[in-house]
């Protein structure tokens, strides 16, 4: 069987016989045994070998030097895992016949597993020959499925390892920016370290995120509800309500949307809607069309917390927000400072952030 063969375990014991009682009765044998038996010809066995073999089966008289040459070849060229079995029929194992002492020397053929049987076999040793051989075969196929196993297996784990590292380079960027921008922001060392603490609390969330789900990204409501979750615990849903279609968010997305989260979540418990006991966030979304480009449009929308105007600067969670979305996701952002609440949209295109359709 060549190594592009097929995944069949239940290949054809293959007949040689120069005639036709011999090729019929091995036929019987092989039936017996609740194989499928198959006639071939010199001339066309190389072409049959190459389709898969379960094993082989032929008579003395046809072990000629031109049949042995195509039978060492193809062997040869075999893979590690295989081994066919070759019944050859002989009428006296204690002098074979010329070609054979130079086609056995010790030990077997590269490629095969040579059985000597006297000629005539009695019908019970040929077909316990037979199933011998049969499941010799099986159990190399076995083998070969389970080496192609491991090595599907070592290639996930290689690639995996890269994923992991490139993920982890990734995120020692996205810390490092955290980093300069809460430096930059803070008015005072205690201030740095909270803020520092929290922004990277954030992100290892957003990781377990991504972890939970082996890194094909999240929905928009897992993302806030994470966050909300933080905050309020498990009953968030009296503070936090999220409505839109589904869309499932590539992992880079996810991650910037999870900062993006976490910046306006924390802005609300500072000043706004959850900062106190009735205030809440509304959050939808919808898929527009934008420039020519299908884009999805996302309201954070605050009700109910104390009046908020706009700030003389922008702080550090609004700079990031509008920093990751540009950068990460090539989206855009507007903070609106309305009497019942900060609302924020933020629009990004759809190809940049699905799943099915990654950057």
């Amino acid at each position: 069987m060549s190594q592009s063969g097929p995944k069949s375990h239940t290949e054809a014991v293959l007949i040689l016989a120069p005639l036709l009682e011999d090729e019929a009765a091995l036929g019987e044998v092989v039936a017996g045994e609740g194989e499928r038996g198959l006639p071939v010809r010199e001339t066309s066995l190389e072409t049959v070998l190459e389709a898969g073999a379960g094993c082989l089966i032929l008579t003395e008289d046809m072990l000629t030097p031109d049949l042995l040459r195509t039978l060492s070849g193809w062997a040869a060229a075999q893979p590690a895992w295989s081994a066919l079995p070759v019944l050859v029929l002989t009428r006296n194992t204690a002098m074979l016949p010329y070609p054979l002492p130079g086609f056995f020397p010790a030990g077997h053929p590269p490629g095969m597993q040579v059985t000597l049987l006297h000629r005539p076999a009695a019908p019970e040793v040929m077909a316990m020959a037979v199933r011998n051989a049969m499941d010799s075969r099986r159990r190399q196929y076995q083998i070969r499925d389970q080496m192609e196993a491991l090595e599907a297996s070592h290639k996930q784990v290689v690639l995996l390892g890269r994923e992991v590292q490139h993920r982890a380079k990734n995120s020692l960027t996205k810390i490092s920016a955290i980093l300069r921008q809460t430096w930059r922001s803070a008015k005072s060392p205690e201030q740095f370290i909270e803020s520092l603490e929290r922004r990277i609390g954030a992100t290892a969330r957003g990781l377990d995120l991504m972890s939970e789900t082996h890194w094909r990204g999240a929905g928009l409501a897992d993302l806030f509800g994470t966050e909300a979750r933080a905050v309020f615990g498990e009953h968030y849903g009296s503070r936090l309500d999220c409505k839109g279609e589904d869309v499932a968010l590539n992992a880079e997305a996810a991650l910037a949307l999870h900062l993006a989260a976490h910046e306006l979540t924390t802005n609300a418990l500072k000043y706004g809607a959850f900062s106190n006991q009735q205030g809440r966030v509304r959050v939808f979304w919808r898929r527009i069309k934008e420039g020519g480009e299908e884009q999805l449009d996302l309201l954070w929308e605050e009700q109910g917390g104390p009046a908020v105007s706009t700030p003389g600067e922008k702080g550090f969670g609004s700079r990031f927000v509008e920093q990751a979305l540009a950068l990460q996701v090539g989206g855009h952002v507007q903070m609106s400072y309305k009497p019942d609440g900060l609302h924020c949209r933020m629009v990004m295109p759809l190809a940049n952030i699905s799943r099915d359709k990654p950057r």
